[in-house]
């Protein structure tokens, strides 16, 4: 890309990501110096955030050059640590975007971006969504002649128009599981698609003492305008139907109820203040049941051997169900509280979940 000061549009976005996207990206804006910084080794590999780099195995890991975000420095953990051997943070592209979502400015300027991509020498770049404009702005930065592929991050109910939440710009897409393939191949040819997916089985233990918690799992649909807003409010209310009943339950003496931010939610949904405490670290790990309604981070913990299930409200919400192809156990919202009931009682309950096998170089290079 010889010129590097283009028009940049962000026409791919619809209306409800722009005005999600443009509440985050503002908030750049509120900083006098804002720092952009890299340490570049040579890195075969460029990778475009840490929920990335944690899907790859550890040799890719080794030869790979990550951009990270705000959020990520917050996430890091011991076993992160081999993304500082090359990387990049930019808190300026954040500024960049807020003003071209504006309309404020109309010419994007590459060439640090580019920079920064031909210094590490990478033969191959991989983003974590199609539609992230900061995604879109690296794999522009790298060229055509370089490989690209992406890692679903989140999981596409088959009620989404999947021709808006992603976009066929890489070579190779990595996906969750047959439902989602049957999904994608809207938009991606069959040989773009890999599967790193298998179905397995975790065994459930009883739960030993009289006292237990569940955690509520939290969502933003609330950022993707008023159809989010609705949905979120019915989300709220299957956890408020669910809280009323268990509490009814004889059997459960003592229930602490907690609630799992999503990343970008700022507080618990003034609804379940009353009914909730938002959850810690260390309380979201002990955490003995893990419910949501529709998140991604139930399939997460379900991989982990949590006990997790996904309560199904057809008549309030309507959702796929994720049990039917293997993310985690689903149960209908009338069946919700007996089913704890039994769980609690017997170790024998299993909950099916998707084992993610870490991408490798033979993963990518597969034809």
């Amino acid at each position: 890309m010889k010129n590097t000061q283009i028009k940049f549009d962000l026409g791919w976005l619809t209306s409800d990501i722009k005005a999600a996207l443009l509440r985050n990206y503002q908030k750049a804006s509120f900083f006098r110096f804002i720092p952009r910084f890299s340490f570049v080794q040579y890195s075969e590999y460029f990778v475009v955030g840490l929920t990335t780099f944690r899907c790859l195995d550890d040799d890719i890991k080794t030869r790979s050059h990550v951009v990270l975000s705000p959020r990520d420095l917050l996430k890091i953990n011991c076993q992160d640590l081999s993304c500082f051997r090359s990387f990049t943070l930019d808190f300026k592209i954040y500024s960049l975007l807020n003003q071209l979502l504006r309309d404020k400015i109309k010419i994007f300027n590459f060439s640090y971006y580019i920079r920064i991509f031909a210094l590490t020498k990478a033969r191959r770049i991989i983003i974590k969504s199609t539609v992230d404009p900061v995604s879109r702005i690296w794999l522009e930065s790298a060229g055509q002649e370089v490989k690209s592929a992406c890692v679903q991050h989140g999981i596409f109910s088959s009620t989404n128009n999947i021709n808006s939440l992603e976009y066929n710009v890489v070579n190779t897409y990595f996906y969750r599981g047959e439902s989602q393939r049957r999904i994608l191949e809207e938009v991606f040819k069959p040989d773009q698609l890999r599967d790193v997916y298998e179905r397995q089985f975790r065994c459930w233990k009883s739960v030993q003492q009289s006292k237990i918690s569940i955690c509520l799992i939290g969502s933003d649909h609330e950022r993707y305008g008023e159809g989010g807003i609705s949905t979120k409010r019915k989300i709220v209310r299957i956890y408020l139907d669910f809280i009323k009943r268990t509490r009814e339950c004889t059997f459960f003496n003592d229930v602490r109820f907690l609630y799992k931010l999503h990343p970008s939610e700022s507080c618990i949904p003034s609804e379940l203040i009353e009914s909730c405490n938002t959850c810690n670290t260390k309380e979201f790990i002990e955490s003995d049941f893990y419910i949501g309604v529709s998140s991604t981070m139930l399939l997460d913990l379900a991989a982990e051997g949590k006990r997790v299930f996904q309560i199904s409200h057809e008549a309030r919400l309507k959702r796929d169900r994720y049990e039917s192809f293997g993310g985690c156990r689903t149960i209908n919202h009338t069946d919700a509280v007996s089913f704890l009931k039994s769980v609690s009682l017997d170790g024998l309950k299993y909950g099916p979940c998707l084992s993610f096998r870490r991408v490798s170089s033979s993963d990518l290079n597969r034809k």
